[in-house]
């Protein structure tokens, strides 16, 4: 019986996420909504700009490398452990472009994809707060993350993929033999099935419960009255 009421109350916190999920992850989805449209607006000013390649503001994965405080070559991290080194003087201000639009096309998309997963999650709190935990619409939002994350997913990785290619094409001094290969991270992909498996499992515990209550016999009001 102790073990049966220590794994009640380890669940005892949904009660509270029911009362306060809602709003808190739908401001949290706000906030990388904004994010990702900041960053969107960012891409067609970072266009307009237009000064000395010393001058210009490094994305991430991209750093100065100094001496006596002057710029002679330029890191790059492309992922996967791999970082190589350019010297300044065959980096142009087009170059620190390429790599900001390949930064900023990333973000936009792995914000958008926490936008809506937080989303989900706040309707997923705030139907539960109203109907229950057992209310079949709770599976359809835990069923629609798991959607959600197979299709970002997806398209995240390409565009991971194609945000190396870009850095790798624009700096390294062998461009002409770089090629883009198209592809995509299976283990986060792997995740959003999970999600969406137990979504289904989670709709079928629903309407299993829903059939067992609704095949309960129920007394007529007149028996009532009668044993009364």
């Amino acid at each position: 019986m102790k073990k049966d009421n220590k794994i009640r109350a380890s669940y005892s916190a949904v009660k509270l996420l029911s009362k306060v999920g809602s709003p808190l992850f739908m401001g949290i989805g706000g906030f990388f909504g904004f994010c990702a449209v900041l960053i969107l607006i960012m891409i067609p000013i970072i266009f307009l700009v237009n000064v000395p390649v010393n001058e210009m503001l490094l994305p991430p994965y991209m750093d100065a490398i100094r001496e006596d405080g002057l710029i002679v070559g330029y890191d790059i991290i492309v992922g996967g452990g791999v970082k190589f080194s350019v010297l300044a003087d065959t980096v142009t201000l087009g170059d620190i472009k390429a790599a900001v639009y390949s930064v900023c096309l990333l973000g936009a998309f792995a914000f958008l994809e926490l936008t809506a997963i937080f989303v989900l999650l706040s309707r997923l709190f705030g139907n539960i707060k109203k109907n229950g935990p057992l209310h079949k619409r709770n599976a359809d939002m835990v069923c629609f993350m798991g959607i959600t994350v197979i299709v970002a997913e997806f398209i995240v990785s390409a565009v991971y993929r194609f945000f190396n290619y870009t850095l790798i094409k624009t700096f390294s001094a062998e461009a002409e033999t770089v090629r883009y290969v198209f592809g995509v991270s299976l283990t986060p992909i792997l995740l959003g099935v999970l999600i969406l498996l137990i979504g289904i499992v989670y709709g079928y515990a629903t309407g299993c419960t829903q059939d067992s209550v609704s095949s309960l016999p129920v007394k007529a009001e007149s028996d009532e009255g009668a044993k009364e």
